[in-house]
């Protein structure tokens, strides 16, 4: 049986997780697939530095990687973009084969990537860029070949979701957070997952896969959780509803939507019951109709196992990805949703008044409100619901609002879906 070897960029949680696999299922991949995998070098900063799995062919060097003719396969989990970049070009133009779960440098350069792929005809393959073991992107390319997608919506950030839980079971903000960076699924500085960054690039990704398009993660819209609060959740049960941070994807009429923001899903809906650090996918498709993937979205292992995979998938060429064009986003601003809205006002008489009276001038209907408690001393929460507005209407309709000297804090927003 021929040996393939492989290079390794980087050794953090990641790396060294498909170091493990690679080490201790050598002889299962081989009889279950007939390739024998050998781990040949791993790059690393400082070969000194302690870490929790041992290897005895790190190097400091790219050079002995993307130089060396006898590696075949290499497998970049370091990282960042612009080096991460240079090394898998470098590779590619070797003619080797790359594995990458990095979804910061597909989404900003996946259209270079996958040509210079082709043009050295090797494989490029990234399933463990986003959602962990999740095969979405083999059953985007595989299984939903011959379909038309027309929405991709979802849980893609595990960290998020293990905070929203929290909060929804009686954590705050703080203390969620807390315990997502204990257990490991957050950073400790947790920006980039919090402030939904994370979810866009993936969401990238994902359209790419799926309708062949290219849109940078920053082009897609994009906000965080960091503005919701447990008294947010509280509220949300009471209407039936659960709080998520999806990424959503639609494609119709030549038109393609793509955003990521917290959302109201019916308790009903298959993703409201996606708890703690897992990640589940929602396709809409012309022909098999609504499919759903759910699984582990954090933790090295997961991740690894995903890559593991991608690189028996890219030596028995099963990798394809092509893009037909880089296309616009329909601006947020001309879409339109059913409205949460939380306003923290001074108990006043007339505040409602003054609300209502500035939605109304933007055609704004109301749903319902509610006004919890009476505090003379405090601000309290006026909670209003919107029927079907467009999102450019309520944006200049909150900017007037939170200059009234009654409202108190920025307006906490978020809109219904399912």
């Amino acid at each position: 049986m021929p040996m393939t070897r492989i290079g390794i960029l980087g050794f953090g949680t990641v790396g060294q997780q498909v170091y493990r696999i690679l080490q201790e299922e050598r002889d299962a991949i081989a009889g279950k697939t007939g390739h024998s995998l050998m781990v040949h070098a791993v790059l690393v900063r400082d070969k000194t530095k302690e870490r929790a799995i041992e290897c005895g062919c790190l190097t400091t060097d790219p050079d002995a990687i993307l130089k060396n003719k006898d590696i075949e396969v290499v497998v970049e989990v370091m990282g960042g973009v612009e080096t991460a970049r240079d090394h898998v070009l470098a590779a590619l133009r070797a003619g080797k084969h790359v594995v990458t779960a990095n979804k910061a440098l597909l989404s900003a350069h996946l259209p270079t990537l996958i040509a210079a792929a082709k043009e050295a005809k090797v494989g490029l393959a990234f399933e463990a860029s986003v959602a962990g073991c999740v095969p979405v992107i083999r059953t985007l390319q595989e299984a939903m070949v011959s379909e038309r997608l027309r929405k991709i919506y979802g849980i893609v950030n595990g960290t998020t979701n293990y905070i929203l839980t929290r909060m929804e079971e009686g954590s705050n903000y703080k203390g969620a957070l807390f315990e997502a960076q204990e257990k490991g699924y957050a950073e400790a500085e947790p920006s980039f997952d919090v402030d939904g960054h994370d979810a866009a690039q993936k969401l990238s990704v994902l359209i790419a896969v799926g309708y062949g398009l290219f849109v940078p993660g920053k082009a897609i819209f994009t906000e965080g959780i960091t503005r919701v609060a447990r008294e947010d959740m509280m509220y949300a049960k009471k209407l039936g509803r659960v709080i998520k941070l999806l990424a959503i994807a639609t494609h119709e009429q030549g038109v393609l939507q793509a955003r990521v923001h917290p959302v109201m899903l019916p308790e009903s809906h298959f993703l409201a019951s996606v708890r703690h650090e897992n990640n589940a996918l929602f396709l809409e498709a012309s022909n098999v109709g609504e499919m759903t993937l759910i699984g582990k979205g954090a933790g090295g292992a997961p991740t690894a196992s995903a890559v593991v995979s991608n690189i028996l998938d890219v030596l028995s060429g099963h990798c394809n990805v092509s893009l037909t064009t880089q296309v616009p986003v329909m601006p947020m601003q001309e879409a339109a949703f059913e409205y949460y809205l939380r306003h923290t006002v001074l108990d006043t008489p007339g505040v409602l008044h003054k609300i209502s009276g500035i939605l109304a001038e933007h055609n704004i209907s109301i749903a319902d409100v509610v006004q919890v408690g009476r505090n003379e001393d405090e601000p309290i929460p006026l909670i209003i619901r919107t029927h079907l507005s467009k999102e450019k209407a309520m944006m200049d309709a909150l900017h007037k609002i939170d200059a009234l000297d009654v409202v108190k804090d920025a307006t906490v927003l978020i809109r219904n879906e399912g």
